[in-house]
């Protein structure tokens, strides 16, 4: 009978593919007090037009400073964090690999069986330990998934480097302002076609915060009403998510916190590039990256984005 390859035990404990309790609740807290501070934020824009401009870039301001001082605390956390979960996936690389060879080996096995090589009895005895090891690689497998889900619900769309004070928005209180159209000029606009009854209005992003929307609009779409909002393209890259850190924030149920990035290509095209891992559609067909033009509709969640070039 035809040997299978060696394998010996588990290649790691359970424990490697876990991060210490105490950094979790760590990070856990800061990550509330986070989002806390980032619904203040989205609330305090949904409301700026019951108070004066000035108390409202007093609170705003606020807000931000809070914030910025949250992202301090996380930094170092979130540094010690990233540094395990680099472990932990070169680990869940590893536990894959032999998964797979030992699925290969299995199969091997059993097709010899099959043309009659040696009997079922011999089978299980030849691959017992090879079976039982399996168990144990799909169970650690299973624990590295669950580890890397819930880091990245309070890492995701985090960057170590960033700073939010550094934002043009403490420099100019995002307050309305009417547009010159004196001088005509090329513009790019993204218009996301949002239902207007499952969540309360997204609030600007830092980066975009400096320029006005336009003057919401309903559309008749599907039946549904719907709520238009206008976002000017003056990056080269912008990303499009639920966190407040994204060049344009959505805050809908099926949005990531960072879901995909677009990237200016010239001549009024873009690409636009999923992040979030659960694709997008461009035109009702889905896809994870694309070029989009003049009239092309992007679509994420229950979220239409028309690129617009006049």
């Amino acid at each position: 009978m035809q040997e299978s390859s060696s394998w010996g035990e588990k290649i790691c404990d359970d424990g490697q593919l876990m991060i210490d309790n105490v950094v979790m609740e760590q990070l856990s807290d800061i990550s509330a007090r986070r989002n806390h501070v980032e619904a203040l934020i989205e609330c305090s824009e949904n409301q700026r037009a019951t108070v004066t401009p000035q108390i409202y870039q007093r609170v705003y301001e606020d807000y931000i400073g809070r914030l910025t001082t949250i992202n301090k605390e996380l930094r170092p956390v979130s540094k010690q964090v990233e540094t395990r979960l680099h472990d932990i996936k070169r680990l869940e690389t590893m536990i894959g690999k032999c998964l797979n060879s030992i699925g290969n080996d299995l199969q091997e096995q059993e097709f010899r069986c099959s043309v009659g090589e040696f009997d079922k009895r011999q089978l299980t005895q030849h691959t017992e330990h090879l079976t039982k090891l399996r168990d144990v690689l799909n169970h650690q497998a299973e624990i590295a998934q669950s580890t890397l889900a819930t880091c990245s619900q309070h890492l995701d769309s985090y960057s170590a480097d960033e700073n939010i004070a550094d934002n043009k928005l403490l420099k100019s209180a995002p307050l309305p302002k009417s547009a010159s159209s004196d001088t005509p000029t090329l513009v790019h606009t993204l218009t996301a076609l949002v239902p207007s009854n499952p969540m309360p209005s997204e609030p600007e992003s830092a980066a975009q915060a400096h320029v006005a929307p336009t003057t919401a609009t309903f559309l008749k779409v599907s039946g549904i009403n719907t709520v238009t909002k206008t976002y000017e393209l003056d990056k080269c890259e912008l990303t499009i998510g639920k966190s407040s850190r994204n060049d344009i924030v959505i805050r809908r149920a099926g949005i990531s916190r960072k879901h995909a990035q677009l990237t200016f290509k010239g001549d009024g095209n873009y690409t636009i590039q999923d992040l979030s891992g659960n694709g997008l559609s461009l035109n009702g067909a889905q896809t994870e990256s694309a070029t989009i033009v003049h009239g092309d509709i992007v679509s994420l969640a229950n979220v239409d984005l028309e690129l617009v070039v006049n």
